[in-house]
């Protein structure tokens, strides 16, 4: 008769490892001591890596042959690429600057003149734009405010006459009516224009002429 088999035991769980203060205080200084060794080795490549771009920046030294090195050519050189790459920006910055700057005083100085001249201001800073933006307007070296023809030429005329007079004849709805107390112009339907230009209708309307008598 055959023996009965044992029965199988459950192999039981290993123990749980634990870690002593010792333990963790040795792991911890292994961890600094790699971030160290880490960083000394990050610092020895970039060394190495700079060495060989500078190196590899550096004129080739010339052979005992061949003729000594034109310094001045390479000074030149990297002159000329160092201008490209760092001046250039800064000057083109720069420009750009100086013709904001100017094109604000051009308009300033367009709109003071056009208001002195009869211009409604709140119509001055929107009708200045306009005739800078089709060069009608333009400063001098020295900032002086010119007119241009429609050729772009200078035009004879003073900016002055020119709100005064040729720009009140275009638009004269910008302008204020002009003071009809012995300024020799009269506004409404006269549109600015002097009393011995304005028909009968017109001065009747404006009072300066009375209705004929029946």
């Amino acid at each position: 008769m055959t023996p009965p088999v044992p029965p199988v035991e459950d192999d039981e769980p290993p123990p749980k490892q634990t870690y002593t203060e010792e333990d963790l205080a040795g792991l911890k200084s292994a961890l600094k001591a790699e971030r160290a060794q880490h960083r000394r080795d990050v610092a020895e490549l970039k060394t190495q890596v700079d060495a060989a771009a500078k190196k590899s920046a550096d004129p080739p030294p010339a052979k005992p042959t061949d003729p000594p090195l034109d310094l001045e050519h390479y000074r030149a050189k990297w002159r000329s690429e160092w201008d490209a790459q760092e001046l250039a920006p800064v000057r083109l910055e720069n420009d750009k600057s100086k013709e904001e700057l100017r094109k604000i005083r051009l308009n300033e100085r367009a709109a003071r003149l056009a208001v002195e001249n009869g211009m409604i201001p709140e119509y001055a800073t929107d009708e200045v734009e306009l005739l800078v933006m089709r060069g009608k307007l333009d400063l001098t070296a020295d900032g002086k405010l010119l007119v241009k023809d429609d050729d772009g030429e200078v035009a004879s005329m003073t900016p002055e006459k020119f709100f005064r007079e040729h720009f009140r004849k275009a638009k004269p709805h910008v302008y204020r009516a002009p003071d009809t107390r012995g300024a020799g112009f009269e506004g409404g339907p006269g549109g600015g224009r002097k009393a011995s230009d304005l028909s009968a209708t017109e001065k009747i309307a404006l009072g300066l002429s009375k209705l004929p008598s029946a």
